[in-house]
């Protein structure tokens, strides 16, 4: 039986092996945003960068361009160079994704992913995953997907698309 050693409640919910309750776990957070408003900032982009630079190793993993070639039209603009964060992982079978790479992504304990050989070490599962995946562009991922869509629509009423 849990006891919260806050408010000293028994049996209410908590969040994995804390000592408080959600209720007074949430309180505190509260509490600690309003004192430490410039720690929340510089903590925010520290997660952000860090997630940037392994979303920057996943995409040079994956060849660092548009894999829907020659269809892609980035090619066809040739000033602009496109940003990694356009770039979009694209389940080959949908049927075999175990885990998006977004939410594993922003998993603690990521500091120690410096190259690709860490991903590899500590983030094992996400090169899995990655194996799976095409790389494209946010406009070839939109439109494989509507296409998808459009077809599997088509497949289950009998008709054409025109």
């Amino acid at each position: 039986m849990f006891i919260c050693k806050k408010c000293g409640k028994p049996d209410v919910p908590r969040r994995g092996n804390r000592r408080k309750c959600i209720y007074c776990e949430r309180e505190y957070l509260k509490e600690w945003k309003e004192k430490h408003p410039h720690k929340q900032k510089s903590y925010n982009k520290e997660i952000s960068r860090k997630r940037r630079s392994i979303k920057e190793l996943c995409v040079k993993y994956l060849g660092g361009k548009c894999q829907n070639q020659p269809r892609c039209f980035y090619p066809l603009m040739k000033e602009i160079e496109p940003c990694i964060m356009t770039m979009q992982f694209h389940h080959r079978d949908p049927t075999k994704k175990e885990m998006e790479l977004s939410r594993r992504m922003r998993v603690r304990g990521l500091s120690k992913v410096k190259t690709i050989e860490d991903v590899k070490k500590y983030l094992p599962e996400v090169i899995e995953e990655l194996d799976k995946c095409d790389l494209l562009c946010a406009n070839c991922h939109a439109h494989l997907e509507y296409c998808s869509g459009c077809q599997r629509k088509q497949q289950a009423s009998g008709t054409e698309h025109s």
